[in-house]
């Protein structure tokens, strides 16, 4: 019989106690397959665009107006967004689509936007009213190769978010948290990041599949440590050195399995 994970419990009474959010990370090749629709072409939108275009989103933008930051992007994305400036319909919306963000001015039009959306099987972020959202954009750090997301809010059964969102209370935690990941994981992260995964076929190819994990557990946790040379050289800039240290400890340690 399969061990349980620890912390659980047969009580159902657990279940839905955290108030947090389900966290999940979209694809580039899904986002790109999928596509997404923003209905909106002021700031809120053009921040939600850029987030898109970043992971290498397929954006459709449809607006009555539309800012010029939003047609700066659209020349720069190479066609990934698609601009259309003109009011909306109900038939832009298709069964095709994966995310849909309404951000009107307008509210009555974000509701229509959502209800459409989710007649159809779309998952749909309101601009101006969290409750209704199905998903939330978190706070988020790109790296090269790592992904920081970071969301605060707690959602009360039912799902509603709690009061101090719109207090604003929330948003400035999580500005406070997202400075201070920034400030403890630097980028010499984003340098040990690539060269772990110029290791990794080295690796894959001496060890069997049921050693691998461990292996990886141990060397990360050696070439982390507080006193790591490794990251003291990858902070220094040094990575030709870092690389031939970090070949040299993956050498001794395959030796030893």
């Amino acid at each position: 019989m399969a061990e349980r994970p620890s912390g659980f419990t047969n009580s159902s009474k657990n279940f839905g106690s955290s108030n947090g959010l389900y966290p999940v990370m979209l694809t580039p090749a899904l986002l790109a397959r999928r596509g997404t629709l923003v209905v909106g072409g002021g700031q809120v939108a053009e921040r939600r665009v850029r987030t898109l275009l970043t992971v290498g989103a397929r954006v459709r933008l449809i607006a009555a107006e539309i800012c010029a930051g939003l047609k700066q992007l659209a020349l720069e994305s190479g066609g990934a967004l698609q601009l259309e400036e003109r009011p909306w319909q109900p038939e832009d919306v298709t069964k095709e689509m994966l995310l849909v963000f309404a951000a009107t001015d307008s509210r009555e039009v974000n509701q229509r936007i959502a209800e459409v959306a989710r007649s159809v099987g779309c998952l749909v972020n309101l601009s101006d009213d969290p409750a209704g959202c199905d998903f939330t954009v978190p706070s988020t750090i790109y790296r090269d190769g790592i992904t920081f997301a970071l969301a605060t809010g707690a959602y009360k059964a039912g799902g509603s978010p709690d009061s101090t969102e719109e207090e604003g209370a929330i948003p400035a935690l999580t500005a406070h948290l997202r400075h201070r990941l920034q400030e403890a994981i630097g980028p010499e992260y984003d340098s040990l990041a690539r060269l772990l995964r110029r290791f990794r076929p080295i690796v894959k190819a001496r060890l069997p599949l049921e050693k691998r994990a461990a292996f990886w557990r141990m060397l990360v946790n050696t070439v982390t440590s507080e006193d790591s040379p490794l990251l003291l050289l990858l902070q220094s800039g040094c990575d030709v050195e870092a690389e031939a240290l970090l070949r040299q400890l993956i050498e001794e340690e395959l030796w030893k399995s």
